[in-house]
């Protein structure tokens, strides 16, 4: 045990010297910056009508252009209130033709916050019978006992309202449509990386030479557990500041504190969305560090690996193509815990509890722990594997 720290280091050294992980390293930090910049490879063309109905072509912007026109029009309505005033206001400039809707991130709100396409209704209903009655419905969609209404009930009753907008576009863009990328994008990284970490013991034939250490297997499974759990965490850590990177770039770091719901209209989680954000980035690194003690047992499961490569990816894409209707209650609930299954905006309106004992916990607590334990179990497999190995 005394030598652990220089097994760690070794076994960093040997699998960063393989080719084939430096390769996927490569590829999948480039698809990582491709996602976050691919608004640039978008077109967009806006179309005109005059008093007799006849469409016109109008100007035509880039993916760039729109960004930073959205960019501008979501500034200037940083710090307003979402209320009657602010409804009239709307109603205005609506009423009439304008190239250029700058009341855009206000009027997906309100489109989402009361489902109506007219606004013919003031803020007070708005937020009290329509916002309400609206959420009440989004949650009964997931067969929500009346306790579980209740707690949400309560949770809801601590947002503020009326909501006051605050410029968030990285943060929003990051919660949006970069979470389920990220994390399938690290899924496949450890799958490939880390799917011979035991198995090329069989292949290279040191097994005998480990058995016959004086410490014995025990400290170079820890050595390859430990590394193995590291990779999973840089790796996420890694591609979520690509994110970070890119967007703050583009636009701005401003609206950590920003009200969740002024994104996700139906949740009745009382945070931010910058807090939403950094609880994506806490899942992602458990998924990866779970999936990294998945990729080594099953190293050490088929002592192949190419096998547990295959087992890894290709669980990951059966179930994210398998849905369970929430009718079937535990087994739904249960089975959107699969890894990349927690991540993305779903999350945020999904209103399931864990009940236990009394005590009522929502999916976004329960989900570290189930995959803390889980990852636990998975290395205590592995060492029983690991030294079951050494003495047959």
């Amino acid at each position: 045990m005394d030598n652990l720290g220089i097994l760690i280091k070794y076994e960093w050294k040997k699998l960063l010297q393989k080719k084939l992980v430096r390769v996927a390293i490569l590829v999948v930090i480039l698809l990582q910056v491709f996602q976050n910049l691919s608004f640039l490879m978008q077109y967009y063309t806006s179309y005109i009508s005059d008093e007799e109905g006849n469409v016109f072509q109008g100007a035509s912007r880039s993916g760039y252009e729109k960004l930073m026109d959205d960019k501008e029009d979501a500034k200037a309505l940083d710090g307003r209130k979402l209320d009657d005033a602010m409804l009239e206001e709307m109603g205005e400039f609506y009423s009439k033709y304008s190239p250029r809707d700058k009341y855009a991130e206000m009027n997906s709100i309100v489109r989402v916050l009361s489902g109506a396409e007219k606004r013919e209704f003031t803020a007070e209903e708005m937020y009290g019978e329509i916002w309400k009655n609206n959420m009440k419905s989004s949650l009964e969609n997931f067969v929500l006992s009346e306790q579980e209404m209740g707690y949400w009930e309560e949770q809801m009753e601590k947002i503020e309202t009326p909501f006051t907008y605050h410029y968030a576009m990285a943060w929003e863009t990051i919660l949006n449509n970069q979470c389920v990328g990220t994390g399938m994008l690290l899924i496949m990284l450890l799958a490939v990386c880390l799917s011979g970490m035991f198995s090329e013991e069989g292949r290279l034939k040191t097994r005998q030479l480990i058995l016959c250490a004086k410490n014995g297997k025990t400290p170079a499974y820890l050595a390859k557990a430990v590394v193995g759990m590291l990779f999973g965490f840089f790796g996420a850590l890694v591609l979520y500041m690509i994110s970070f990177g890119v967007q703050f770039y583009f636009l701005g770091t401003e609206g950590f504190h920003a009200v969740l719901q002024q994104d996700i209209v139906y949740s009745p989680y009382p945070i931010s969305v910058g807090e939403a954000v950094l609880i994506m980035f806490g899942l992602t690194v458990l998924i990866g560090i779970l999936e990294s003690m998945s990729a080594m047992v099953l190293s050490l499961v088929f002592h192949n690996s190419l096998a547990a490569m295959s087992v890894v990816a290709g669980l990951m894409m059966l179930t994210s193509f398998i849905y369970i209707p929430h009718r079937f209650r535990i087994l739904s609930w249960l089975w959107h815990f699969v890894p990349v299954g927690t991540l993305g905006t779903r999350e945020f309106y999904d209103g399931r509890l864990f009940h236990f004992f009394g005590i009522y916990v929502s999916n976004l607590v329960f989900a570290p722990i189930l995959y803390s334990v889980v990852s636990l179990v998975l290395f205590w497999i592995g060492k029983r594997k690991y030294l079951k190995v050494q003495t047959s």
